[in-house]
């Protein structure tokens, strides 16, 4: 589906960005920035190509990925989560953008799905490598 700008969406309308459904609660054209709002958080700026309409779809891919962020933070508390979230939020973005017109969606989603998946185990294995070396037989993390 295609990514939505300012341009695209009116107050009232209902979005998927950065994991959350969201609405358009203010657009100020003049510097290209919308307010959307969870209805507890409100933000503000230019969302521009990072949100997509609020379809089964795109509602789909934002809760699994946010259900594997949660699976993330269950690994180790200490992680480098802002980046990860990046991450996260890139892979949101790649897999919204997918043609579900297309012959190989299906085939292009799981490729996406087991990108994710690498880099949950990716990290995973790291965490569990680094939990196994100690220092002078002190562990470096706790379990």
């Amino acid at each position: 589906m295609k990514a939505l700008t300012h341009n695209d969406v009116e107050i009232g309308d209902w979005v998927v960005q950065d994991f959350e459904i969201k609405q358009v609660r203010e657009k100020r054209p003049e510097y290209d920035s919308l307010t959307l709002s969870t209805g507890i958080i409100s933000s503000s700026g230019n969302f521009d190509d990072a949100m997509f309409p609020l379809t089964l779809q795109s509602k789909v891919i934002a809760y699994s990925i946010e259900k594997t962020m949660d699976q993330i933070r269950d690994i180790h508390r200490n992680l480098n989560f802002p980046d990860i979230r990046r991450k996260m939020e890139s892979f949101f973005i790649e897999a919204c953008s997918l043609d579900s017109d297309s012959k190989t969606y299906d085939d292009d989603m799981r490729a996406m799905w087991d990108k994710i998946a690498d880099f949950k185990l990716g990290i995973q294995e790291l965490i569990d490598d680094t939990k196994s070396n100690t220092v002078q037989g002190v562990s470096i993390l706790r379990n």
